[in-house]
């Protein structure tokens, strides 16, 4: 075996076995995580469902423009995780079935980071767009930074 004794030998297929084990685990956390929010978010959907056929017959107290919008908010939200967050568990369900653990899974890892990672980067551009008074709030900001740079006050 390449020069190796027999403690190397079994230090190398110790520490493969525990690779094996984290990854293992991070899949099992990874698929938790993913079927604990989508349960949530449907949890959510039967509540304000619930709460709209209950307040149905007072129309006045019921403001479907503002429920419509506030659903397709959550949607959204859930998009850009499972979007974000998707691509990675499954690759590392892929890589684990199919023991592809070769020079080219750090780059595929790699790749699978950037999407991680953008989802810190389209949330916020996500509340923004859709919450009004994030919207408002992030103009007022950028209205001041370019007031500042131009010497207006």
């Amino acid at each position: 075996m390449l020069g190796l004794d027999d403690n190397s030998c079994r230090w190398l297929y110790m520490s493969r076995r525990s690779f094996l084990t984290v990854r293992r685990v991070f899949i099992l956390y990874a698929a938790l995580c993913f079927a604990l929010t989508a349960f949530a978010y449907f949890k959510v959907f039967q509540i304000i469902r619930h709460h709209q056929k209950q307040v149905h017959t007072n129309e006045s107290a019921f403001d479907m423009k503002k429920y419509k919008k506030s659903i397709f908010t959550i949607l959204n939200i859930f998009a850009v995780f499972i979007l974000c967050f998707g691509p990675c568990l499954c690759f590392q369900i892929a890589s684990h079935i199919l023991q592809d653990y070769g020079e080219a899974y750090v780059v595929k890892w790699n790749i699978c980071a950037v999407f991680v990672f953008s989802s810190s980067f389209l949330n916020p551009l996500l509340y923004i767009w859709r919450i009004n008074e994030s919207r408002d709030g992030a103009r007022n900001i950028i209205r001041k930074l370019f007031c500042k740079q131009n010497g207006e006050e």
